[in-house]
């Protein structure tokens, strides 16, 4: 593995930016709905979703983008053969087949994952002034769009700073996700969710 790393380094990999239809629209031109509230913008401040992953990853992303109402930037890594499955996915999944998500096809080369370079496609793409960079299996609580841009609203000038958003996690294949701050902590004192990441390991310095 340690011998393919200069390799990968000096890879040059096929890009296809927007490779979907992308239509992008401020907050700021009018309102955002949720369940529980109606949220009024007047001013130009958006936050993109920020991630990347393979095809074997989509359903996390379906399970993201349903809770995720605001645009997302989404770096896709792939195989040629894949790109048509992916055409395919997005018939069926209309979550994911947003106007305001737009995805950016990578081309697989080599055996290494290109994290870094990942990252770099779908941050560059951005549209609006502030992103939250994800993994594809954070899932944020579904009103996490609107929470954001009200706290950076709050904030004032936001140079040379960010925000922090708490992640939890959990060991469990079946569990209801919390609606309230409440249900979550009462999981946590229940030890059925925990602080992500309690402990790095080395190869997690680069996120």
């Amino acid at each position: 593995m340690c011998d393919e790393l200069p390799t990968a380094y000096s890879l040059r990999y096929r890009t296809h930016l927007f490779y979907t239809e992308f239509d992008y629209q401020s907050v700021s031109c009018g309102r955002i709905y949720y369940p529980s509230r109606l949220i009024d913008f007047k001013q130009t401040v958006d936050v993109s979703l920020v991630t990347h992953l393979t095809t074997e990853r989509l359903a996390s992303l379906d399970e993201v983008l349903s809770r995720w109402r605001g645009p997302a930037s989404v770096a896709l890594y792939v195989t040629d053969s894949e790109v048509y499955r992916f055409k395919q996915y997005l018939k069926h999944c209309p979550s994911v087949n947003r106007k305001n998500v737009a995805f950016h096809i990578v081309y697989q080369e080599g055996a290494i994952y290109p994290i870094n370079q990942l990252k770099n496609v779908a941050l560059t793409n951005v549209v609006t002034p502030f992103v939250l960079l994800v993994d594809a299996d954070f899932i944020p609580a579904d009103d996490l769009y609107a929470d954001l841009i009200i706290a950076i609203k709050n904030q004032g000038d936001l140079r040379k700073k960010a925000l922090i958003v708490p992640a939890f996690e959990t060991f469990s294949y079946q569990l209801d996700f919390p609606n309230t701050k409440s249900e979550l902590l009462q999981m946590l004192e229940d030890d059925q969710i925990f602080s992500f990441k309690l402990v790095y390991h080395f190869y997690h310095l680069v996120n």
